[in-house]
């Protein structure tokens, strides 16, 4: 019939070390590709974050978000996307909460309200969200950084909301995302 297969001694090791040898080099070059590019995951964390706080969140969106170094404060771009007036009751950045001034680049910032008034719901910064409208708002200083090392960078950090309508000012609601916030660090 036919001639039987020959194995030579110790083939099937040479085989394994092979096969190992080639999963080792491409398991290498994968690490190496994620090491040398790692603005590549954190580009898709940026827009799975950017999608949500801008078109998906909603009534309120959040536009724009910067951490300034320098005074340890987080600013931010609110958005109300319906025809509906909101208001801000309140904000915590990474499990704290934080006060909230209105932001006015030319000066004369309000403060809305401290994180003493907010101990316990419902929370009553009061900071007005006219329907379609933006509006800029600062927190409190609060230390840590969020983890930004230089500018330019950007982190990723939890933010939860509380708000109510304007037509019901006992109904307090609230937005606390799984998506957290991406800020840009800034000088």
């Amino acid at each position: 019939m036919g001639k039987e297969p020959v194995f030579h001694k110790g083939q099937s090791l040479v085989d394994f070390i092979l096969i190992l040898g080639v999963l080792l080099v491409l398991g290498l070059l994968a690490a190496g590709l994620l090491s040398f590019w790692p603005d590549v995951t954190l580009g898709i964390r940026d827009q799975a974050s950017d999608s949500f706080w801008r078109t998906q969140a909603r009534p309120i969106t959040i536009t724009e978000a910067h951490y300034r170094m320098g005074d340890g404060e987080l600013y931010l771009s609110l958005r109300v996307e319906s025809d509906e007036a909101f208001h801000l009751g309140g904000l915590w950045v990474d499990n704290k909460h934080l006060a909230v001034y209105s932001y006015d680049p030319a000066g004369g910032d309000v403060l809305k309200c401290s994180s003493a008034s907010c101990q316990s719901l419902p929370c009553t910064c009061d900071l007005a969200l006219p329907p379609r409208t933006s509006v800029l708002m600062r927190t409190e200083a609060f230390g840590g950084g969020l983890g930004c090392r230089s500018s330019g960078m950007s982190v990723s950090i939890p933010v939860a909301l509380s708000y109510f309508r304007s037509s019901e000012p006992s109904r307090s609601l609230m937005e606390n995302s799984t998506i957290p916030l991406v800020a840009d660090c800034q000088p």
